[in-house]
This record gives C-alpha cells, structure tokens and sequence, in this order.
C-alpha cells in the first residue's frame, strides 16, 4: 500500500481503491469524495497520512476492471432511463 499524506489530498476527488487509516481501518470507499470536513477530522485527531492502493480520480467508484465498478455503473444507468421514462 502506498502512503499519502493528507496535504497531497484534494477535496472533492475520489480514489479507485479505499482509503485506509491505517493499514487495517477503511477511511473511504472510492464512492465518497474526499471533503475537507473529513481531512480536517484528520489532523485533529493527530494523523498525518492515509494509505491505499488506488489512484486519484475525478469519478467515483472502484478502478476499471473491477467487477464493482461494472455493476455500479449500469444500476446508475438503468436508474436515469428508467426515471425518464416515468417522467412522459
């Protein structure tokens, strides 16, 4: 796992891989961005890195290939047709 420190953390991205606090406790899914509430928590608690084994992204959800991924996606899909399609 490589460690991040929360300075090099932006608010509003995602990571294709949880973010753990430490090598064990998940901080994040890659389904919620990072805010700065959450960093700020952090630093007030006395922690100055997180760790993962994902890649900065500007999308949620898990990194391409993954199975999750796949799946989360085409529910978010068939939900806005189906919606759409309630709205004629």
């Amino acid at each position: 796992m490589k460690e991040i420190k929360l300075e090099e953390l932006r608010f509003g991205s995602y990571y294709t891989e949880p973010l753990y606090l430490d090598r064990n406790f998940i901080l994040l899914t890659p389904e919620i961005p990072i805010s700065e509430l959450k960093i700020r928590q952090l630093k007030q608690s006395g922690y100055s890195r997180v760790f993962t084994n994902g890649e900065e992204s500007s999308l949620p959800g898990y990194a391409k290939g993954d199975q999750k991924s796949t799946d989360s996606g085409k529910s978010g899909q068939t939900a806005v047709q189906n919606s759409s399609n309630n709205s004629n």
